[in-house]
Formats: C-alpha cells, structure tokens, sequence
C-alpha cells in the first residue's frame, strides 16, 4: 500500500464521505452540505442525475405515472431515496408517503401477534399475560418456544383465575 501523498483537508465533506474522517469539523460540514441540499431540494433547485443522463425510470405510484423517480418524490414530497429504496426493496410504490397510519398497517400501531392459550384467542401476548395475571417474558418465552405440561396446567388454571374474578366483577357491577 502507498503512502498518502497528500494530507486530509479537514472541514470538508470529502474528508467526511472519502476519507471517512469523523473528527468535529468534517462532521459538520457534510452536516451543513446536507442541509443546502436540503434546503434546495425543497425549493426546486437542486438537480438529479436523471436530468443528466439519458437512462429515466418512469414510476407507478398508486396508479399514476410519474416520467422519472425525481418527479414521482417532487409530487410525493419525498426524498428520491426513498422511492429507490421502496423500488429496490418492496418492487412497487404504493406505500410510499403515506405514512405510518396509510392503508395496509397495522391499525393498532405496533406489531402484535394474536395467541391461542386454550381455545381462548388474545390480540397478543401482553394482552393474554395482562388477562392472566402472569409476567409477559415467561408467557413470551413459553408461546415462542413450545409449552410443556406443566406451563400448560399453570396456564389453564390462570385462564380460569381470570375468567372467574372477571366474571364476579360483572356481577358487582350489575
């Protein structure tokens, strides 16, 4: 291997992306070099690649066509990134801007696993532990990892623990 002939020029994005120098300077001006980008893109100036070459990729984005991905992130307020990204990793468009709450997610904002414990369906398995009245790592780590008898007796005897005591507040409350 060479020696570096030439010393790194601290405070540039170069050092930062080229060198992968992450002292305090370079750091802050790639920093700052994203945020003129940014703030380019957002009014309309900054170009793209696709306006400089010949090779444009139309996109679909939920049945409308977009002539390139530039276009189709303009329209979307979105990065151009991101539409790649949606492109390389999914194959279509069709979630793209519409956030965590479009259509298609998951209504109750996180992923949950429904659970069967005896005939008894929960939305998850903190909901059925909650129920229960029993700790979530142990009824985690016993519904991902198989239950033996003895789990299952313990279980059963909770599911009816529970069922009894919410069925006694029901009568109190009647």
């Amino acid at each position: 291997m060479a020696p570096r002939t030439k010393p790194i020029k601290h405070g540039t994005s170069t050092a930062y992306i080229r060198h992968k120098c992450r002292c305090d300077a370079c750091r802050s001006a790639e920093t700052e070099r994203q945020r003129r980008w940014r703030a380019r893109w957002i009014a309309g100036v900054a170009g793209s690649r696709s306006q400089n070459s010949t090779v444009v990729v139309p996109v679909s984005v939920r049945g409308t066509v977009y002539p390139s991905i530039t276009a189709a992130a303009r329209a979307l307020g979105v990065m151009p990134s991101t539409i790649s990204g949606h492109l390389s990793k999914h194959g279509h468009c069709d979630l793209v801007g519409v956030g965590y709450k479009g259509p298609n997610r998951n209504k109750g904002g996180h992923h949950s696993t429904p659970c069967l414990i005896h005939g008894r369906k929960f939305r998850s398995i903190k909901a059925a532990a909650d129920y229960l009245g029993v700790g979530y790592p142990g009824l985690y780590k016993a519904m991902t990892r198989g239950m033996s008898p003895a789990v299952s007796d313990k279980l059963l005897v909770a599911l009816m623990r529970a069922d009894a005591a919410a069925a006694a507040a029901r009568m109190a409350a009647e």
